[in-house]
């Protein structure tokens, strides 16, 4: 069996060579770097601060005029090693003037020099006029409904952000500026409460790792030969496929079994990984260095000189060492960020970020783990994979 992200690799002994396409479509989240609002009535206005009912302000009323609201993603920590098969922008909405809708638009700006601490009707950067994509149905009997999350596909402006300067920046409006019709809803945006970050606007990134195809031993790619490895230093090729844009292997991970389900006995293996343990539940109480007993939070900052060349760090796992029961984290979230201090972290949770708009790479309302000794640790892992430029 091979994949890829790292790549694995099976065989041996009475077993059948495969493949296996591991990598799949995955999704992260990357959340707003900057956000806020312009007036067409109060043109020389920044918003910075203001968050009335929410803070990203799109539609009409007499008094404020046309309203719209930008935002700012780094795409910075974004790896060209993925695949990118879609992106979306996700919004909530806090509230609405009243229940009269239009419909709402997201268009693209390939000017990212704005900042929302000085963001203005007269300041605002130009945009591409025809939208990415439009919410405008159910048209009865509401096209938006406060307290819900709202979607809208930008893939083509996320990836030519991404081959530029690595930073999106989107504005929603509504698509008939010129309607007298009082349609004034309002988006959260980042800064509105203390509880804003779970409802920040956020991409939602779907994409795909590459596929290895075409498995050799030696060699030899097809049935009875390829099922026995007889060499004590067998060759191994493969090759990968490249379903998504900018696709290529960084590096391998490879295990020969007896059986077919590769859980006997390891015959040989190779592989270029590390592992950092960042939690042991054998050394006693829970540890929360950032909240309370029933938050618990925890950073790592890795030096640049325990990172592969690459930048990669291409899996994150859990992992249970002879542990028994069951384990449930319980709104589980992963970011990850790279900043230029090389300080130790600190006790302020934020600041540890240095300013930095992290990525989150894995997100769970609960993960659920069965294990299956007694009375041993759970270590939680990161996994690295060191760079060999397969490519």
């Amino acid at each position: 069996m091979i994949s890829s992200g790292p790549l694995l690799a099976f065989a041996g002994p009475d077993v059948s060579a495969e493949l296996a396409a591991l990598g799949g479509p995955a999704e992260m989240k990357i959340y707003v770097l900057e956000d806020e609002a312009v007036m067409e009535n109060h043109p020389d206005t920044n918003n910075f601060g203001n968050n009335v009912q929410g803070g990203l302000w799109v539609g009409y009323e007499p008094i404020d005029g046309n309203t719209r609201s930008w935002l700012k993603f780094n795409l910075a920590n974004i790896p060209k090693e993925i695949g990118i098969t879609g992106a979306s922008l996700n919004v909530y909405l806090n509230d609405e003037w009243n229940v009269t809708d239009l419909p709402i638009g997201v268009c693209y700006s390939a000017n990212d020099s704005w900042y929302e601490t000085t963001l203005t009707w007269n300041n605002q950067p130009a945009f591409d006029t025809a939208p990415l994509d439009v919410i405008d149905s159910p048209s009865s009997p509401e096209m938006f409904v406060k307290g819900t999350w709202y979607s809208w596909e930008v893939t083509p402006a996320f990836a030519d952000a991404l081959s530029n300067d690595k930073n999106l920046s989107l504005v929603m409006k509504q698509i008939n500026e010129a309607s007298p019709l009082e349609t004034w809803n309002y988006f959260l945006d980042k800064d509105y409460n203390a509880t804003a970050a779970l409802y920040a606007p956020y991409l939602s990134v779907e994409y795909t790792t590459p596929d290895a195809v075409g498995l050799t031993v030696d060699g030899i790619s097809t049935p009875p030969l390829v099922n026995y490895v007889q060499d004590s230093t067998p060759t191994f090729e493969w090759t990968m496929s490249d379903s998504g844009s900018g696709e290529y292997q960084r590096d391998y991970e490879l295990e020969v079994w007896n059986n077919a389900d590769y859980n006997d006995t390891l015959l040989w293996s190779e592989a270029h990984t590390d592992f950092f343990s960042i939690h042991d539940s054998s050394t006693g109480a829970n540890f929360y260095p950032f909240g309370t007993a029933n938050e618990f939070r925890y950073q790592l900052k890795y030096p640049s000189s325990l990172i592969t060349r690459s930048g990669v760090i291409d899996k994150l796992m859990f992992e249970t060492i002879e542990l028994e029961g069951e384990v449930v984290l319980e709104n589980l979230q992963i970011n990850m960020a790279c900043v230029e201090d090389t300080a130790d972290l600190t006790t302020d949770f934020l600041a540890n970020y240095d300013g930095v708009q992290p990525t989150s790479v894995l997100i769970h309302q609960a993960m659920q783990l069965l294990l299956s000794m007694v009375e041993l640790p759970l270590i939680l892992r990161i996994h690295s994979s060191c760079t060999r430029d397969y490519t």
